[in-house]
């Protein structure tokens, strides 16, 4: 569906192209597509390919932008300083670099108890890490490395791997 630059922007090609649809060839074209046996075809039914992943990725729910945001970058965006992916973060620091990523695009963030529930569904339960005086820390999440993140996205959007 995409124009070849080699006739991009050429009138000898598409030239001839609009003079067929100016002398009937909508038409014609509207009475094949009327007339045509679909057989076991259903629009549901569409094939997995680069083009529909990224379809997805761009009309993705604010959280999985943000992600797919993270995993681009290889760190948390939205967080002030940089913290990386692959380690134990907690949950209102996500939260809140969320909200800050999802601000600045003008969309609405989710609440943290639906952002804690979509994060779960993705990455398993929270957890209190215990830190080294034997306390432990607020509820967060072991966040996977990028790719891991993609995995996941991918998993929630329906997105096949190849």
């Amino acid at each position: 569906m995409e124009v070849s630059d080699e006739v991009a922007q050429d009138p000898a090609w598409f030239g001839p192209l609009y003079d067929d649809l100016e002398a009937g060839g909508t038409e014609e074209f509207l009475h094949l597509l009327l007339n045509l046996k679909l057989g076991t075809f259903h629009p549901r039914n569409v094939p997995k390919t680069a083009e529909l992943a990224q379809q997805q990725y761009l009309s993705a729910p604010p959280i999985e932008q943000w992600l797919l945001a993270c995993v681009e970058s290889e760190y948390i965006v939205g967080h002030p300083g940089v913290k990386q992916l692959g380690q134990y973060v907690e949950t209102s620091t996500l939260h809140e670099a969320f909200c800050k990523h999802t601000a600045q695009r003008g969309a609405r963030a989710e609440s943290q108890q639906m952002f804690g529930r979509l994060m779960t569904a993705m990455f398993g339960p929270s957890r209190r890490a215990s830190v080294s005086n034997g306390q432990s820390r607020a509820m967060g999440y072991d966040l996977p490395d990028a790719d891991g993140i993609r995995v996941a996205v991918d998993k929630r959007l329906g997105i096949g791997r190849r």
